[in-house]
């Protein structure tokens, strides 16, 4: 128990500050020690003990031994060594489930309201206190309405039920998330995941019908709340966003359409005004404007020479 619950130091990998790096080699090296230590632990008491029948039918094989040789007050000791030990797994393991509901509401995973209340943090230290209030309270609830042995069962059955899916979730985001920024990759993937998906089907495989039944209900409830819900509110706000981005897209590429088609044409049209206007009008509707406005048109040849009839507007300020 002294050394379990390293896994959830994961859970505190996004406020650590320096590298990230370091906790994938801490929590590799703690499980590491732990299989040793465990191991080892095992294999001496089952050396160590009086009668191997006895200790293997135990209620605490290694509680056991321990009675055999320190006696009853040494088996008092080391049990309150172990709860003391638990009791050190068990804060950590509470603040990091509150850690990760809390990222449940920072990642909207539930409704709005719901989400702003997990949010909720302490000033000074930052503590997401309403999400660590809910945890102890279901924590304690479970604790008097159940026994040591459903705890044990049920506890493990969840816990291998959620290392299955992490264990599912690397490979599917080695897969899919190739460019994503990782600060510590797993090593000789994806051996280490495919070991681990084996031996723990086998282990929840081997479960009583009854945790494999409420187990299942739990997750089949979570699969309902993703399809019902969390997955068509994605989809929704998904679209709006598309349809946003599509309008102002249009929108800004009509205006620049028709900038660019005013550019264009502004010359065009400048250029017939400039002839129709500027330069004056041949042929037959010159002459006859010029019949009527002597004064105005000119003939650019002189007085008695036959000259093309010309319209020349007359300047401000210029007398006619």
């Amino acid at each position: 128990a002294a050394i379990d619950g390293y896994g959830a130091s994961l859970g505190f990998s996004e406020e650590t500050k320096g590298s990230c790096k370091n906790v994938g080699k801490a929590v590799f090296v703690s499980a590491v020690l732990t299989a040793v230590l465990v191991g080892a632990t095992d294999i001496f008491s089952m050396v160590a003990a009086p009668d191997l029948l006895a200790f293997l039918q135990a209620d605490s094989p290694l509680l056991y031994v321990i009675e055999s040789y320190l006696g009853s007050t040494g088996a008092a000791i080391v049990n309150i060594g172990i709860i003391i030990a638990s009791f050190g797994c068990m804060v950590v393991l509470i603040n990091y489930m509150a850690r990760v509901l809390w990222t449940g509401g920072r990642d909207r995973l539930w409704p709005d309201p719901v989400n702003k209340a997990l949010m909720k943090v302490s000033g000074k230290s930052q503590v997401p206190w309403v999400a660590t209030i809910i945890i102890a309270v279901v924590d304690c609830a479970l604790v008097f309405a159940s026994d040591i042995v459903t705890m044990i069962t049920f506890g493990g059955m969840s816990a291998a039920v959620v290392y299955l899916l992490i264990a599912i979730g690397s490979i599917r985001s080695r897969i899919k998330d190739k460019d994503i920024t990782r600060p510590f990759k797993m090593p000789l993937f994806p051996i280490p995941s495919i070991v681990v998906i084996v031996f723990l089907c086998i282990a929840i495989g081997s479960q009583t019908p009854s945790d494999l039944m409420i187990v299942g209900i739990i997750l089949a409830a979570a699969m309902l709340y993703y399809l019902l819900y969390y997955r068509p509110r994605e989809k929704r706000e998904n679209e709006k966003k598309e349809c946003s981005g599509t309008f102002y897209t249009h929108f800004c590429a009509l205006i620049l359409r028709n900038i660019s088609l005013g550019v264009l044409l502004f010359p065009l049209l400048f250029a017939i005004a400039h002839i129709l206007y500027g330069s004056g009008f041949s042929g037959g509707a010159g002459e006859r404007f010029c019949r009527g406005n002597a004064a105005i048109c000119r003939p650019p040849g002189g007085r008695g020479r036959k000259a093309d009839v010309r319209l020349r507007m007359r300047l401000p300020g210029e007398a006619f």
